[in-house]
């Protein structure tokens, strides 16, 4: 049980510690410190173990072990430090001037992984650097390598040289090294693009669904009405439009109050959501709300009309404690009209459902069916 427990116990530490330094709160910055760190450290007591496979030099094996004590040094001084761009510059001065250009004279040279661990490295540490800061420690990286390149060149009897076997091997154990973090810090880095994509994306949609839609009904707003009846236009589709009105609405609000007008609303937009599916709903303003059906008849809409009629006159006196209906106006499109004309046609269909009296429906297309 007690030994049950102290695993427990550790387990927990250990996704803490992770949460803590990896963790979405972290900046990515430092969560990108802490990879390379990681991964370095890693890298370089493997590379400090490799040597004694491939044949270099007891030299160059001291320079691998100390390079390791260093990384595994800086990655838990970077556990206790706020400062990370203060210690990503102390670390970068002593890898540059005074770790690379030994280890590099002791390591082979140019013939061996050392340019190529260290030039990574370095220009990782680098680039987590803000401002100025930054530019000048690239600058300096590029300096540094070309002096000991040039260094090398004028002095080659300086470098400890390796076998083949052993310039082969570190090569070799680097281009490895180096593979494995560079996959690190990419997984690390499209991580968090795709975690900002996804709410850039999310954000999006919630604009583009805000800017067509009525906020308390969730219907079409009237913008995005106007937008579709001028699609279907363009298109050359046949559609009608229907014009509906609460009636007596505002006696509803002056009676009841306006939280019970607005659920009255709410609960006619919901009829009107599942009687037009496929078609388009939309609150015009107000208590007034427009459906639109491509490709029907005349008769066709009246009954989608009618049925909208009626469960109204059922389902909203749930509401406010009376019958409620609602009066219905209804135009075809015909083609070469415009948008003010087929409005203006729907609102005085829907006129004449006031005038007979409420709570009926209305068509401009009386002797007409198709």
């Amino acid at each position: 049980m007690e030994k049950q427990e102290k695993s427990g116990n550790g387990a927990g530490w250990l996704s803490r510690f992770i949460h803590n330094h990896m963790g979405e709160q972290v900046e990515l910055r430092d969560r990108l410190f802490y990879l390379v760190t990681g991964c370095v450290t890693l890298a370089s007591f493997f590379s400090y173990v490799m040597t004694f496979f491939t044949g270099v030099p007891k030299i160059s094996q001291n320079f691998s072990l100390i390079c390791f004590l260093f990384m595994l040094s800086v990655m838990i001084w970077s556990f206790f430090t706020r400062h990370k761009q203060l210690l990503c510059i102390i670390v970068f001065l002593l890898l540059d001037l005074v770790l690379f250009p030994l280890t590099y004279f002791c390591s082979g040279g140019i013939y061996s992984g050392m340019p190529a661990y260290f030039m990574f490295i370095c220009f990782l540490i680098a680039i987590l650097v803000d401002g100025t800061a930054r530019r000048v420690l690239l600058l300096l990286s590029v300096a540094s390598f070309l002096g000991d390149f040039i260094l090398e060149w004028y002095h080659p009897e300086w470098i400890v040289r390796f076998t083949y076997t052993g310039a082969f091997g570190d090569i070799s154990s680097t281009v490895v090294i180096l593979s494995l973090i560079t996959s690190a810090i990419t997984a690390m880095v499209y991580g968090e693009y795709r975690k900002y994509y996804n709410k850039a994306t999310d954000l999006n949609i919630a604009l583009l669904k805000s800017a067509r839609t009525d906020s308390l009904t969730g219907l079409s707003n009237r913008e995005h009405l106007i937008n579709t009846i001028s699609e279907l236009m363009e298109s050359g589709t046949d559609f009608q439009t229907a014009l509906f009105d609460i009636d007596d609405f505002k006696k509803i609000n002056d009676d009841f109050g306006h939280i019970t007008g607005d659920t009255v609303l709410v609960a006619f937009a919901d009829i009107l959501k599942r009687e037009s599916r496929e078609g388009t709903a939309a609150r015009y303003g107000g208590d007034e709300f427009v459906v639109i059906m491509p490709a029907v008849s005349r008769g066709e809409m009246e009954q989608i009309a009618e049925r909208i009629r009626i469960r109204s006159e059922k389902m909203l006196r749930e509401f406010c404690g009376r019958t409620v209906t609602v009066s219905c106006g209804i135009h075809r499109y015909r083609k070469g009209e415009n948008l003010d004309r087929i409005i203006g046609s729907t609102d005085r269909s829907l006129y004449r459902a006031k005038h007979y009296g409420k709570n009926t429906v209305c068509s401009d297309d009386e002797n007409t069916d198709q």
